[in-house]
């Protein structure tokens, strides 16, 4: 500028001797700048599984770069399963209901019953990096950008119920439930994954007694499969899972897609019915999905076909559809 006159030579002496700054602009673009950032987040870790023959978690870091940079070069034509009209329903009830900045979470993931189609995930917190945001995908598994998981809380109890109408029990079978109870005789499992910190093979695992108390004073008495499902009693369930069989509940449960949010199988102990083990939204509202559908489970679906400039079609994971029990519809 001194040269073309546009300054003096001292004024840009002055300029020359001043430190640089730099004005920095982060880039925005990717799932940040989509309306539903989590279900984009989701189908992102489907198209590198795709793009890398199944193998992107198998792959060491470059390697999955070099996967991430052929991804993010576009050129894809993705069709999903995302429903918008779904996905704002989910961002207004769990927004409304947890507030966005606090500490709290809620997470969320919608899925169509009869077909597996995931039609929404969401997140109280909004999506990106800054106070009160987050770019890790909570309702998902750890191969989908999720962490490991949370606890599944009494939504496991279904499992062991489907399991006590799958082996005949009727619904009008009584149990004295008390507020704390011990229940002794539950039978080991085998289990290959991951128990107690440790990787095992074919081990027995599980089996012994337990001791669990009931949630509230009220949760006592006698309870039916029906009212002991009313009122989600603790030591109701304890009982009525030593009679299915720790290892046959696991089992219906893993026939609705169940497994742990780490891809490691569910961990075959009695307290598993109260949800000890750690899962995710979309394969929990799936195996929802399969009792909605009267006993019919389909895989989570999210991006059906994928396309290439040259029309050359890659397909995610096949989804499936099986009937875990003929006897696992409501009963009237």
């Amino acid at each position: 500028m001194a040269q073309l006159r546009h300054i003096t030579k001292a004024q840009a002496d002055a300029e020359a001797a001043k430190p640089i700054q730099l004005n920095r602009t982060d880039p925005v673009g990717g799932c940040e700048t989509s309306k539903a950032p989590y279900f984009c987040e989701y189908v992102k870790y489907d198209m590198l599984n795709i793009l890398s023959d199944g193998k992107y978690w198998q792959l060491k870091p470059k390697q999955q770069q070099t996967v991430v940079n052929k991804l993010n070069r576009g050129g894809y034509t993705i069709r999903t399963t995302l429903d918008m009209d779904d996905q704002r329903a989910v961002d207004r009830a769990l927004r409304g209901t947890v507030a966005p900045g606090g500490n709290r979470v809620g997470a969320e993931a919608m899925v169509e019953p009869g077909t597996g189609k995931v039609r929404a995930i969401g997140l109280s917190k909004r999506y990106g990096a800054g106070k009160g945001r987050t770019t890790i995908n909570l309702p998902a598994d750890s191969a989908h950008g999720g962490g490991s998981g949370v606890s599944a809380g009494s939504t496991f109890k279904v499992f062991t119920l489907a399991a006590a109408i799958d082996q005949g029990i009727p619904v009008s079978t009584t149990i004295n439930s008390p507020q704390t109870t011990t229940v002794s005789g539950f039978q080991p499992c085998r289990y290959t994954g991951t128990f107690d910190g440790k990787k095992v093979k074919n081990a027995m695992v599980g089996g012994g007694p337990w001791t669990l108390s009931n949630a509230g004073d009220s949760e006592k008495g006698n309870f039916n499969l029906k009212t002991g499902t009313w009122h989600s009693v603790n030591t109701f369930y304890a009982v009525l899972e030593k009679r299915v069989g720790v290892c046959n509940a696991v089992k219906m449960a893993e026939k609705f897609g169940m497994k742990q949010a780490t891809g490691d199988p569910l961990m075959p102990i009695a307290s598993q019915v109260l949800g000890v083990n750690d899962i995710d939204m979309v394969h929990l509202a799936a195996a929802y999905a399969g009792f909605a559908a009267r006993g019919k489970y389909c895989a989570p679906s999210r991006s059906p076909r994928s396309s290439t400039p040259r029309a050359r079609s890659s397909s995610s994971p096949s989804r499936t559809a099986t009937r875990p029990s003929t006897r696992t519809s409501p009963t009237r």
